[in-house]
């Protein structure tokens, strides 16, 4: 499928971790001459450092704005990549090639790109839609169970968003076996639904940030402590933590949602201990803010999403303190 977007006379340009080089670039057998740009793995980079050694690449092999971007790997390859791609000469078309669950589900559908800046997530980047997206099932089978894990947050909160039957889908499968193909594509549509018509974030798009208020706001402190985590680890804390605040928000329980936490509390650790200053300094850098309110999601039920919700300090506090208790 990816053949299909390629010429011999194209200046090739493929970004790869070290995983994906190894594991995954050999899979594409790329016909034509190409350039490798090989970034290290990991969150703490998907930095401007790493954007820059992408283009000083670039400029080094004097190559011009019709060069073609092939990101390949997960969403720290593909939004950065996407970046890259995006800023350099004022543009440059680009392919994503994820490799992993997550960047399936979520990271490559929806054209945002972007790289962590001042220990904020995604704190610069543009939106920039990919000239495709090409995705082979057999990489799943290269993943690492955390990896399969931390995909499956993600199609999980496109299930609380959205479908009662996504949601249990993703429920009744052990928590790091690969899940099929047509749960997957399932997934890849609920995105595509709320992406659709949305593609600058005005909207319903924001839907898909649930869990993400307070997930961000985990990941942003554990970034800034140089001790990155994983995205889908902050996620599962935000989906539980957004979950009680919708819970306070409604002041009812939130139906059929039990079996979502036990999952979650299954499959992760415990919510981390850190202090509440902490929490709510990282909470107001959200770049989803406006007018210095911090705006997120709250759930009415499954399938019933509200964007765009003030969240208030008192409950924040509330539901911190509670999570902090032994």
């Amino acid at each position: 499928m990816l053949s299909e977007y390629l010429t011999e006379d194209m200046n090739l340009v493929i970004v790869v971790d070290e995983n994906t080089d190894n594991h995954c670039l050999p899979k594409l057998d790329i016909p034509f001459s190409h350039l490798v740009i090989e970034l290290p793995q990991g969150p703490e980079h998907k930095s401007l450092a790493s954007c820059q050694y992408i283009w000083q690449q670039l400029a080094g092999q004097k190559y011009g704005r019709d060069s073609l971007f092939i990101n390949v790997g997960g969403g720290q390859i593909t939004d950065l990549g996407g970046f890259a791609a995006s800023v350099y000469k004022r543009g440059c078309p680009f392919i994503h090639v994820p490799t992993t669950l997550l960047g399936a589900v979520d990271a490559t559908i929806g054209g945002k790109t972007g790289m962590d800046f001042a220990s904020i997530k995604n704190g610069i980047g543009v939106f920039a839609d990919p000239k495709a997206v090409c995705f082979d099932p057999s990489f799943l089978e290269t993943l690492q169970p955390d990896q399969v894990r931390d995909g499956k947050v993600e199609m999980l909160k496109h299930g609380l968003i959205r479908s009662v039957q996504h949601t249990q889908d993703v429920l009744s499968n052990p928590v790091t076996k690969p899940p099929s193909g047509e749960i997957v594509l399932d997934s890849v549509q609920i995105k595509h639904h709320f992406v659709q018509n949305d593609m600058l974030d005005n909207g319903k798009r924001r839907c898909l940030n649930f869990g993400h208020t307070f997930g961000h706001a985990i990941e942003s402190f554990f970034l800034a402590e140089n001790n990155p985590i994983s995205h889908g680890c902050a996620i599962a804390w935000g989906i539980q933590l957004e979950l009680a605040y919708s819970k306070l928000h409604y002041k009812q329980a939130i139906a059929g949602t039990e079996d979502a936490v036990d999952f979650l509390r299954s499959a992760f650790p415990p919510i981390p201990h850190f202090a509440f200053e902490e929490l709510m300094h990282h909470m107001r850098d959200d770049k989803k803010n406006r007018a210095q309110k911090i705006l997120g999601v709250v759930l009415r039920g499954i399938a019933d999403p509200h964007f765009d919700i003030e969240y208030e300090v008192g409950p924040i506090k509330k539901i911190w303190e509670d999570v902090q208790r032994p």
